[in-house]
């Protein structure tokens, strides 16, 4: 027996799915979703078992690949973080030091 297939757009695909609109765009060009353009929209094709198949982003090999990407990002978020606050740190030292010294410069 023939799954019927449900023509949904993109946005209510992502709500379906859990996912955002961008990941379905994303699943339906790697062909992880059923799918075809149409007036340069995608009207993708759900028969009821993608939810369970697609609400985890880590669950296909392509995703698979991203987390290690995604973990340095992560780390280089926190690492500018931490320049930031050093950055105004120093910031908070040297703008009273430069007043002081154009101040004696005036002299």
């Amino acid at each position: 027996m023939a799954r019927t297939l449900e023509a949904v757009s993109v946005r209510v695909a992502a709500e379906r799915l859990g996912i955002s609109d961008r990941g379905v765009r994303l699943r339906l060009e790697r062909g992880l979703l059923k799918g075809k353009r149409n007036g340069g929209r995608w009207v993708v094709y759900l028969d009821g078992t993608e939810p369970e198949s697609n609400r985890n982003i880590a669950e296909t090999a392509s995703d698979r690949q991203l987390l290690p990407i995604l973990a340095q990002l992560r780390e280089q978020a926190e690492e500018l973080g931490r320049l930031r606050a050093r950055n105004e740190l120093l910031e908070a030292d040297y703008v009273p030091k430069r007043n002081a010294l154009r101040w004696l410069l005036r002299l």
